[in-house]
């Protein structure tokens, strides 16, 4: 398994284009205010392409469409949680912390 980094918002979408990525993950603290509509650009580009959120507190609002989950920044075990869940659910094998 690869992990491919993204600096900015344009990156993501081009690494998402140019890569066969199993599963996108957006820091929301280093695109505050852009979340959704990266997450969005995301999902137009790969439909099926799980997307989680990472941010620093819990949010009280419902989970935007593009978005599969959030997770606390601060919850590396519930993030490689999710991660695993996400990618069995999808079919993909699953990611242990030894990857």
């Amino acid at each position: 398994m690869r992990i491919l980094i993204a600096a900015t918002r344009e990156n993501g979408v081009a690494v998402c284009v140019a890569e066969r990525i199993a599963l996108a993950v957006l820091d929301a603290e280093s695109i505050r205010g852009q979340e959704v509509s990266v997450a969005t650009a995301l999902k137009n580009i790969r439909p099926t392409l799980p997307v989680i959120l990472l941010e620093e507190r819990q949010r009280h609002s419902e989970l935007p469409v593009s978005v599969d989950a959030i997770v606390p920044s601060s919850d590396p075990e519930k993030l490689l949680k999710t991660i695993q869940e996400l990618l069995k659910a999808g079919g993909a094998e699953s990611v242990s912390a030894a990857s």
